[in-house]
């Protein structure tokens, strides 16, 4: 059968379109729900590890490797991992660049360049995922969630007054489970260094984090005995402090020897820490000011801003000094509440009028 060229152009065009939006999303396969493996025996009972990890697809060699060894916690690496898109977002709310995903259609991704980057933002995707990934994996051993492959923390006993009881959140584990996720397969790479050195400082950050709490037992009141146990902080209060880390991040030497530590690009600068997170600067680094997908920017028009802060969510900073405009919201809300006997609350709907300023 004979193909007309511009047949045998679409073919060609629409292989390239498929090609690329597989590429862009076989390292973005946890933005979607990933089901669970007794999820999968429900509806067939004999499935196997195997099985079930062939059919999540879109992962890497690593990545199917490490399901195989731990199909039960699939689904929670998944979780941590948007999870930490999530707290980004968060943190990056006010920032020119804000995390950004799918504001539009799957083949407008532009978060996979930032990822492969050496850039700052970079540093700290890698720090919080690596953060939420242990979190979350930690989480769900001291629920009980995943007992065949966790449980709580060990601890021995205190010699004061306090008594280890409860259950302890088992960092530990967690740890171990993000670290061998993340794992590189050319670990001596500079840009594996920093990937793996970032991944490391987020975790780093759960651990310096970690408290103690206790609660008192006794009868009618009285603290005869009182049980602490360990506990990991706040999943928002991690990312804050990698925001931090973030403003003061170290630009490092480009190349690093094998086996030799990441030095700083400024001489007069001291080494990084384990804590601190590491990136290499660029001749030109990206502002984000304008939509430029293969760099992973998005732009900031049309994007909220404050026309009398002076910080990063002020007008003159987010707008990239091209301006703003001035626009009339009119938003629908609850007022008015009062509770009825028994037992609802009945609220009237009142229009609030907002001005608000976007960027040009």
């Amino acid at each position: 059968m004979k193909i007309h060229k511009k047949n045998r152009l679409s073919i060609l065009l629409t292989y390239f379109i498929w090609s690329w939006s597989a590429l862009l999303t076989s390292a973005t396969w946890w933005l979607f729900t990933v089901p669970s493996i007794e999820e999968f025996r429900k509806e067939r009972a004999d499935v196997d590890a195997k099985q079930y990890c062939d059919s999540l697809r879109l992962m890497t060699p690593s990545q199917s490797e490490f399901c195989l060894r731990h199909p039960t916690l699939m689904q929670k690496v998944s979780e941590g991992l948007q999870n930490g898109v999530r707290e980004c977002q968060y943190q990056f709310r006010n920032s020119r660049w804000n995390c950004s995903i799918y504001p539009a259609a799957p083949k407008y991704h532009a978060f996979k360049p930032i990822i492969r980057s050496s850039n700052r933002e970079a540093a700290y995707i890698h720090s919080i995922f690596a953060a939420s990934v242990s979190y979350e994996v930690t989480r769900a051993c001291s629920s009980g969630d995943v007992p065949e492959e966790c449980g709580c923390a060990k601890i021995g006993k205190r010699t004061d007054s306090n008594h280890w009881g409860g259950c302890s959140d088992n960092i530990r584990f967690g740890d171990s489970i993000s670290k061998e996720f993340f794992t590189e397969s050319k670990p001596n790479s500079a840009k594996a260094r920093l990937t793996l050195h970032n991944g490391e400082a987020g975790r780093r950050t759960i651990r310096a984090n970690n408290r103690v709490v206790c609660k008192c037992h006794g009868l009618s009141g009285a603290c005869t005995q009182n049980v602490c146990w360990r506990a990991m902080p706040r999943l928002r209060n991690v990312s804050r402090i990698l925001k931090e880390k973030f403003d003061g991040a170290v630009a490092v030497k480009p190349r690093v020897k094998p086996g030799k530590k990441l030095r700083p690009a400024q001489k007069d600068h001291v080494n990084p820490t384990a804590n601190d997170l590491v990136y290499i600067r660029k001749k030109r680094e990206t502002d984000y000011c304008e939509k430029n997908l293969r760099l992973g920017s998005y732009g900031t028009r049309g994007r909220l801003c404050n026309e009398t802060s002076q910080g990063t969510d002020g007008c003159g900073i987010m707008c990239c000094d091209r301006g703003f405009e001035r626009q009339r919201i009119v938003k629908q809300t609850k007022c008015n509440c009062t509770f009825e006997w028994c037992c609802k609350v009945k609220c009237q709907e009142c229009r609030e009028e907002l001005l608000q300023t976007f960027c040009v």
